[in-house]
């Protein structure tokens, strides 16, 4: 591909040239051509953008993988918002706004079942406090008046480890951070019985310019932050990572699990009994 270059040390293609390969195409009448380089424009420029009227590599990995392999997206697009969020708190730039409608989802939510932060903002009707205001405000909180996670994501399941490993990995076009699905327990009206370890809250964060595969991760990194990668030693033979004990309100949960389990077993072997002594007394009486 010899259009192909490097535009600030970032392989890709530049915007215009994939317009006028598209226009040729269309010329010709080959639309599923126009097609492909459509839905390409829209990853490298809508979906994962990096540089302004560029689509770089990573975009074009992306795109293959879903046009080719039949791979979901949403992981990638996942993993570049947490990026961007570690990004910008890190650099303390552009996440005031985030931040300001997290505080108000959390402390003052609005009473509709509305599945966009910002609507559920507009609906709350906050009123304009000053700064005394304000922290009058936030020492009046309790834990009754936090709402921990909004309305519309009630659910009775959700991811609560990878394994034994408390941390997931999100790797994304932009670099890499890391995740914990234990924290999520308090989001989804949960109660967290034990205070978060020091583990499950050290962050990790790659740049897109360096090298997230396991190589690169240095063993104390990996173990510190209990990612599920095995860890490779020294005399060249791999051995998995310690195993992390479940908390104990996983350990409720499946318990609870179990015996909802039985419950359902007991009830479906009654029923079972019930149907065939009423099929067995309808035919009595028929007779």
């Amino acid at each position: 591909m010899e259009v192909k270059k490097g535009r600030n040390d970032v392989e890709g293609l530049p915007q215009s040239y994939l317009e006028e390969r598209m226009k040729c195409y269309r010329e010709e009448g080959d639309w599923q051509a126009v097609v492909d380089i459509l839905g390409l424009l829209i990853y490298g420029i809508i979906l994962f953008p990096h540089l302004e009227d560029y689509v770089d590599l990573a975009a074009i990995d992306v795109f293959l993988a879903v046009r080719y392999k039949n791979e979901n997206p949403v992981p990638a697009i996942l993993a570049d918002t947490y990026y961007t969020l570690h990004y910008c708190l890190d650099n303390l730039r552009c996440y005031i706004h985030i931040l300001y409608l997290w505080m108000i989802a959390h402390c003052c939510p609005g009473k509709c079942k509305i599945g966009c932060p910002i609507e559920d903002y507009k609906w709350g009707c906050i009123k304009t406090m000053i700064g005394q205001e304000w922290i009058h405000h936030l020492m009046e909180v309790s834990e009754g008046t936090i709402r921990w996670y909004p309305k519309w994501n009630e659910r009775e399941t959700f991811i609560a480890s990878c394994r034994k490993s408390p941390n997931v990995p999100l790797m994304g076009t932009q670099g890499c951070s890391n995740y914990n699905p234990i924290l999520t327990l308090r989001q989804n009206g949960y109660l967290i019985m034990t205070p978060p370890t020091k583990r499950l809250t050290t962050p990790l964060l790659y740049e897109g310019d360096q090298s997230v595969d396991q190589e690169a991760m240095e063993p104390r990194q990996i173990e510190r932050n209990g990612l599920p990668f095995e860890r490779i030693q020294q005399d060249g033979k791999t051995g998995s990572m310690p195993e992390t004990p479940d908390p104990p309100i996983v350990r409720e949960l499946e318990k609870m699990l179990k015996n909802v389990e039985t419950k359902r077993k007991v009830l479906k072997r009654k029923l079972i009994n019930a149907i065939a002594l009423q099929g067995e007394t309808q035919e009595v009486i028929k007779e």
